[in-house]
C-alpha cells in the first residue's frame, strides 16, 4: 500500500507554500468528526508545527431518567412524554457540564475520527513531505 495523491479522504483546502491547510474526512461521513489539519513549516527554528482542530463533544447521550415511553399505546401521548423526558435530559446534561466547568475548571470531552488503512497512511505521509520540504529549505 502506497500513500496517494490526489489523496483519499484528504483534502488539501488552502497552500501558503510554508502552511498548509487540510482536511480529513471521517468514514461515516459526519463534518462533527472531521480533522482540520494546518501543518506550518517554520525554517528559521527548524520546526513543524501540526495544529489538529476537530469539534469536541460532551457526553450528551448520558440520561438522567429514561421512561418507560415505550409502554405508552397512545401515540400523541407517547410523542408529550418522550419530548418531556427529552428536555429534562437536556437541561440536566446542561446543568451538569456548567458545573463541571465551575466546579473542576474544565469539561471532560471526546473526539473521534474513523480513517480508513488508506487514509491513515495518506494523512501520515502529509507529516513526512512537511518535514522532508523543511530539510529541503534549510
Amino acid at each position: 500500500m502506497k500513500a496517494q495523491t490526489p489523496a483519499e479522504g484528504i483534502m488539501l483546502v488552502r497552500d501558503f507554500g510554508d502552511a498548509k491547510f487540510y482536511r480529513v474526512d471521517c468514514t461515516c461521513g459526519s463534518d462533527d468528526d472531521r480533522i482540520e489539519v494546518t501543518v506550518e513549516i517554520d525554517s528559521d527554528i527548524q520546526e513543524v508545527q501540526v495544529i489538529f482542530e476537530t469539534r469536541q463533544n460532551t457526553e450528551w447521550w448520558k440520561r438522567l431518567a429514561d421512561w418507560d415511553t415505550y409502554k405508552i399505546n397512545n401515540s400523541w401521548l407517547y410523542a408529550i412524554v418522550n419530548s418531556a423526558q427529552e428536555l429534562i435530559n437536556g437541561i440536566h446534561h446542561r446543568l451538569v457540564v456548567t458545573k463541571d466547568v465551575w466546579v473542576h475548571g474544565y469539561v471532560k470531552t471526546y473526539s473521534s475520527t474513523y480513517l480508513t488503512k488508506q487514509q491513515a497512511l495518506n494523512f501520515s505521509q502529509i507529516l513526512v513531505d512537511s518535514i522532508a520540504e523543511l530539510e529541503k529549505n534549510k
